[in-house]
């Protein structure tokens, strides 16, 4: 059985780590809707909400953390420890009606595209910092590694492998609205289409994950 100062100390690291999730993420999230938007970029916007849906995430971990500090009373005399599982499901839902709404979004775009073959043009140096941006989510992801080495909570596992399957997604949308111009095909939207399958899957796997830690 774990003893309570130990418990304590970990549910505090993965205090810090949300919170510093929500602080990093949401700075990301600002910047890639603000550029999506200017440029008109659907790519680019989905990164972005994909980043302010990572915020969220970590908002509730937060929330999650914050409310298994607790001690136990009349009312919950085994504390609080269950809420942890009950924010992670509520984060599982989120990430699946992100899921589906990107992927409606990105197919209609795509039609739209193809129809126009109409390709956002974004400068240079914007693709190179939003690629750069990539770094963040490296570091949040190793951040959060560490601190789940000590934790050990399926909230911030699933952190930690967002933000580094994040990377990828953020170097492929670079890549596509780079190309886009070039071959006059909106191949940014095409690459949203993987990204709402992977978040939706993520999603599904966390609610199935949390329902069997809750039962």
């Amino acid at each position: 059985m774990i003893r309570t100062d130990e418990q304590y100390k970990r549910l505090q690291k993965g205090l810090k780590t949300g919170v510093a999730g929500i602080v990093l993420n949401s700075l990301l999230a600002l910047g890639k809707l603000t550029a999506g938007c200017l440029y008109g970029s659907v790519a680019i916007l989905t990164d972005g909400v994909n980043n302010l849906t990572d915020a969220g995430t970590s908002a509730v971990a937060v929330a999650g953390f914050a409310v298994s500090l607790k001690k136990p009373d009349e009312a919950h005399p085994a504390g609080y420890s269950r809420m942890e599982y009950i924010c992670g499901l509520l984060v599982s839902c989120i990430l699946c009606v992100s899921a589906v709404s990107l992927m409606k979004s990105a197919v209609v775009h795509c039609i739209a595209g193809f129809r126009s073959g109409y390709a956002a043009v974004v400068p240079s140096p914007l693709l190179a910092a939003i690629l750069a941006s990539s770094l963040v989510k490296l570091f949040l992801a190793g951040f959060s590694s560490a601190a789940n080495a000590y934790v050990q909570s399926d909230l911030l596992k699933g952190i930690a492998t967002d933000s580094l399957i994040d990377c990828g997604m953020t170097a492929a949308t670079v890549i596509a609205v780079f190309l886009s111009p070039v071959v006059m095909i909106p191949l940014d939207p095409l690459v949203c289409i993987p990204g709402a399958v992977y978040i939706g899957y993520t999603g599904a796997k966390m609610a199935l994950e949390n329902i069997r830690k809750l039962l």
